[in-house]
């Protein structure tokens, strides 16, 4: 009679799991959740692309959408109704051959998980791609492409709408009538694009669109190639995106107050004075033995208090006239204790990818309001650095070379911060400038000095142009520092050397 009951009691938690199950399963079938990464999945270590996440659900709700197994690990909340397909892109960065997954969860339980394989492309690899191919454009074989370039055919509906995403090319062809069929988002992706000095040929394209895409471009516009305008045939090597390294903006950090340093100076004289002072009012022997743990208690409370150092640098690029300047980041945070840093920063940052081995990144996005929250887990004695990239708005001040010098102007409606120019190898100190004043061949100049700042414009000048180097922060960028913790500069080449 006893084994009645359990066996009564096995039947129906068996029950019981059979119908959660069967519960869940029929959750499942309620959505659809489907990915598409940019580019047919080809990506490159560490550079930046984008996955395209559709739901389609047969109710309306709230659904939880986190990707794992890129560097960083993206969540967001998408509100959906029922029968209508909502799309929503993600920015991806990832570093090895493992698939992504994107898990859907709704009131914290997983109803659906969908994984995406990719394929991890050489970093030094020439990617170019070929919008809506046909029999009619032949551009890319009169293009001189390396043997081993690897050639990406994709639709104009498939075409990422975030600017980093087309990090991975070296080269875009495209014709008008892709770029007719392309959505806001996807037409201001490719903009990016062609401000931050991306490659971009188009067929068959009247000279008014040309023109009107070549004003927008970066580097002078001369990476905008159309058979209307002019005839190109080779790929150049220096028309590639360049990077700007996590080496070159660590020089350019402010230099300052280390908060590991200073708890640790705060730390040991205070360790110090509460043991003597303990040592002389002290009257017992239990007392004076309870001294060292006390004082260890107290140095350890006051650095787990301590505030962590958040500090930004950029560094800026563009030629004299372009409307926007291409520009990297770099975002550090160094902490003193366990405990976890919210650093709020808007879409037009990019993905921060968090550098060095074993960092991981937590990004919370609102995809409704574009923005994003980065999370930083500070452990004791912690450094955590990320980068970021994007476009920034350009310049006033315009170089350019004559017959006798060079002239700068300043051609906006506010003054111009002091700069230094470089020039036939040497330095010139060009003061501020008021709107529309001009100053132009400098009589005296001087060896650029060893400041990080002269350092990169000593290296940008070896090519026998004309630079100009001046502060610029980027505003966005700048919010997440404290005061003193920010900077950033801004290089602009001379019209006529570009």
């Amino acid at each position: 009679m006893s084994g009645q009951p359990a066996c009564r009691l096995a039947r129906w938690l068996l029950s019981a799991a059979l119908a959660t199950l069967c519960c869940r399963a029929a959750a499942a079938d309620n959505y659809t959740l489907s990915l598409q990464p940019a580019w047919g999945g080809h990506i490159k270590p560490g550079v930046p692309s984008e996955l395209t996440v559709s739901l389609l659900a047969t109710s309306g709700g709230r659904a939880r959408l986190t990707v794992l197994g890129s560097r960083a690990e993206v969540s967001g909340d998408a509100v959906f109704e029922a029968g209508i397909p909502l799309q929503t892109h993600i920015p991806l960065v990832h570093d090895t051959v493992q698939p992504v997954a994107v898990v859907m969860a709704i009131d914290g339980q997983t109803v659906r998980r969908e994984t995406q394989a990719l394929q991890v492309l050489a970093a030094a690899s020439t990617v170019v791609a070929v919008v809506n191919p046909d029999a009619a454009s032949d551009w890319p074989a009169q293009a001189i492409l390396p043997e081993d370039a690897t050639v990406l055919y994709a639709a104009s509906d498939e075409l990422p709408a975030t600017g980093q995403a087309y990090d991975l090319l070296s080269a875009l062809f495209m014709t008008e009538s892709a770029l007719r069929t392309m959505t806001g988002t996807q037409r201001q992706a490719l903009e990016d694009y062609a401000a931050r000095c991306g490659l971009l040929y188009l067929d068959r394209i009247t000279t008014s669109e040309a023109q009107a895409l070549r004003a927008a471009a970066g580097c002078g516009g001369r990476n905008l190639i159309a058979p209307s305008l002019e005839r190109a045939g080779a790929i150049l090597p220096e028309a590639v995106i360049q990077r700007t390294t996590e080496a070159t903006l660590s020089q350019l950090l402010t230099r300052g107050h280390d908060p590991v340093l200073r708890s640790l100076c705060v730390f040991l004289p205070g360790y110090v004075i509460v043991l003597v002072l303990g040592a002389r009012s002290a009257r017992t022997a239990s007392a004076l033995l309870a001294l060292p743990p006390a004082a260890t208690a107290l140095a350890i409370v006051a650095w787990l208090l301590a505030s962590p150092r958040v500090q930004v640098a950029s560094l800026a690029e563009m030629v004299s006239g372009d409307p926007a300047a291409r520009f990297a980041g770099l975002l550090q945070v160094t902490g003193t204790a366990p405990r976890e840093i919210v650093l709020e920063m808007p879409v037009q940052l990019g993905s921060p990818s968090a550098q060095g081995s074993g960092q991981k990144t937590q990004i919370e996005i609102d995809l409704a309001q574009q923005r994003q929250a980065l999370h930083v887990d500070t452990t004791l004695m912690s450094r955590h650095t990320f980068l970021v990239a994007g476009i920034a708005q350009g310049s006033a001040l315009t170089l350019e070379r004559t017959a006798t010098g060079v002239n700068i102007t300043n051609r906006g409606d506010f003054p111009s911060a002091s700069a230094l120019l470089a020039w036939r190898g040497q330095c010139y100190d060009v003061p501020g400038l008021a709107p529309s004043e001009q100053w132009s061949n400098p009589l005296e100049g001087r060896s650029c000095g060893r400041t990080p700042a002269d350092e990169l414009l000593r290296r940008k000048a070896t090519d026998g142009g004309s630079w100009l180097l001046l502060p610029y922060d980027i505003p966005d960028l700048q919010l997440l520092a404290g005061e003193n913790d920010g900077g950033g500069w801004l290089l602009i080449k001379g019209a006529a050397d570009a």
